[in-house]
Formats: structure tokens, C-alpha cells, sequence
């Protein structure tokens, strides 16, 4: 088991709930809030808020300052994922949650693609490539699927999911350039708040996808606008950064397994989403291709028994 048996194991199983379950349930907060925010204008306020509540915990933990040269990698990968996250809000608008979140899940394999062409250039095992391609050929039958089965599910929203992607990956591999090594909350929050405040200020020059009448938001849309900002944003995200300094990067990725499979459930019992068979079965064939990207096979030693 990854949770080790020391006294504090519980921190462990805490923080693995957060990024399992909760970072699975923002994609049914997103289709409850887009009810009556804006797609982009939820995302802007949403992180730029949550980036606020980070600065104010990295203050009272007195963390170091972060350099202006970490702080421009902060605002353009920031304002990368935010982004990102705007354009999946966008996507909701007419496809179900559940579609999102298994397409959206297979990030990491773009990320390895990315990095291997453009940044580190580190080339992926053929486990790894043949998980992605496995991958890549189930979201073209699942976009397929849901064209034929649901004619809301324009082209638009599909371009808007691998807009999405492109940015989160962009937006991940950029920030790894930081230096800001020591003040992890407090980085975090100039990355959340300056990415908002960059996609705010786009917005100004956008009148349509900014404008918003207070008095007409529901309360269930306030309710998933504080959930998505207060665990979504500050508790799911500072879970992720405190398991990927305490265990396995291997074992925190799953991640990405576990969320579509989450999202899929709540949005069934939740928002009345229908899946098809077909989908059901694709889905499966995604994430059976991202399980090989995402989890590396043990080296075998001389012996021929397991490394642990």
C-alpha cells in the first residue's frame, strides 16, 4: 500500500479523497455553476479568488518571497490553466460532465507527448506510446459516439476540449521551469490569482462572455461557485502538491484514472446524464490506454522477481 503505517497516515488518505473525489466531483459543480455564470467569467473569478485564499495562508506560514522571474512563469502558465479550465466549463455547456472529465483525464499523455517533442525531450517508453495511442483512438470513436447521439454536441465543444488540453499541458510543463522551489503555497497563489486576473482582463474586451446579472444566479450556482473555488481550487490542489512531495509521482497520477470514473457516477445520479453502452465501453477502452502511460511496470531483477 502506498499509505504508510506511521502515525500519520490519515494525512495520506485525506489528501488521496481530495484529488480522487473531489478534484472528480468539479466537473458536476461546473454543470450545476454554468447555470448561471459565464463559462469563462466562472473560471476567472473562481481562481483568482481561490489564489487569494492561498496568499493569505502562504502569509501566515511566512513564506520566502517569489523572485520576478518565477512570478512571469506564474502568470503565464497560470493564466494557461485557468484557461484550460474555462474552456472545459465551455464544453459542459453541451456535453455531459462525465464525457468531459474521461477525455480531459487523458492528460497526461499529452503532457508526456509534449515533453518529449518540445521541452525535455524525454522520449516515452513503448508502454507509454501504446497506452497514448490507445487513448487517442478511443476519444476519436467516443467524439463520434456522442456526435451521432447527441446533436447539441457541436464540433465547437469538442475543439474547446483540445484547446483545453493543449493549454493545461502548456500551462504544466512551463511552471516546472520555476525556481520557486520553498514557497510552494505561495507561488501557487500568485499562479491562481494572476491567471485569473490575466483571463478577467481578456474578458474586458469581451462583453458577451462577461456579462452576468446577480440577481438572476440560482443557489445551487452560488453553491457550486463556493464549492469549486474553496475545494476545488484551494483544498484539492494544495492536496495534490502535498502528495506529490510525500509519495510516488507514479501513484498520485492515478489521479487521472479515478476522476473520470467519478464524474461519470455523479453526473448519471446527480444530473441525469444518459451514457450509452457505446460510451460506457469506450470510456473503459480510454482509461484501460491511459493505465499503461500512467502507471510504469516494475523493473524485474536478475532473479527475475519484482523490484518493491
Amino acid at each position: 500500500m502506498f499509505v504508510p503505517a506511521a502515525p500519520g497516515r490519515w494525512k495520506y488518505g485525506l489528501n488521496f479523497f481530495a484529488i480522487y473525489v473531489i478534484w472528480g466531483s468539479t466537473y458536476l459543480a461546473i454543470k450545476y455553476a454554468i447555470v448561471s455564470f459565464p463559462p469563462f467569467l466562472l473560471s476567472g473569478l473562481r481562481y483568482f479568488l481561490a489564489g487569494l485564499i492561498l496568499l493569505a495562508f502562504a502569509a501566515f506560514r511566512r513564506e520566502n518571497r517569489v523572485a520576478f522571474r518565477d512570478l512571469r512563469i506564474a502568470a503565464l502558465s497560470g493564466f494557461l490553466l485557468v484557461s484550460a479550465n474555462a474552456l472545459v466549463c465551455f464544453a459542459e455547456l453541451r456535453l455531459a460532465s462525465g464525457i468531459v472529465a474521461v477525455v480531459i483525464g487523458t492528460m497526461p499523455g499529452w503532457i508526456m507527448l509534449l515533453n518529449w517533442q518540445f521541452f525535455d525531450r524525454a522520449k516515452p517508453t513503448v508502454r507509454q506510446a501504446g497506452g497514448a495511442a490507445i487513448a487517442l483512438a478511443g476519444i476519436v470513436l467516443l467524439s463520434k459516439d456522442q456526435l451521432t447521439a447527441n446533436t447539441d454536441a457541436s464540433l465547437v465543444s469538442w475543439a474547446a476540449i483540445g484547446l483545453s488540453m493543449l493549454c493545461w499541458a502548456l500551462g504544466t510543463l512551463i511552471q516546472r521551469r520555476s525556481g520557486a522551489k520553498d514557497s510552494f503555497f505561495l507561488y501557487s497563489s500568485a499562479q491562481l490569482s494572476l491567471g485569473g486576473l490575466c483571463l478577467l482582463f481578456v474578458l474586458l474586451f469581451i462583453p458577451s462572455a462577461r456579462h452576468l446579472d446577480l440577481s438572476a444566479i440560482e443557489p445551487t450556482a452560488w453553491a457550486a461557485f463556493g464549492y469549486l473555488t474553496l475545494f476545488g481550487s484551494v483544498i484539492a490542489f494544495t492536496s495534490y502538491l502535498w502528495l506529490s512531495r510525500h509519495v510516488s509521482p507514479t501513484i498520485v497520477s492515478t489521479y487521472a484514472i479515478v476522476n473520470p470514473a467519478v464524474a461519470m457516477m455523479l453526473g448519471v445520479f446527480f444530473a441525469g446524464e444518459r451514457l450509452t453502452g457505446t460510451t460506457v465501453a469506450v470510456a473503459g477502452f480510454i482509461l484501460f490506454g491511459l493505465y499503461f502511460v500512467v502507471i510504469r511496470k516494475k523493473p524485474v531483477s536478475a532473479g527475475g522477481r519484482i523490484r518493491p
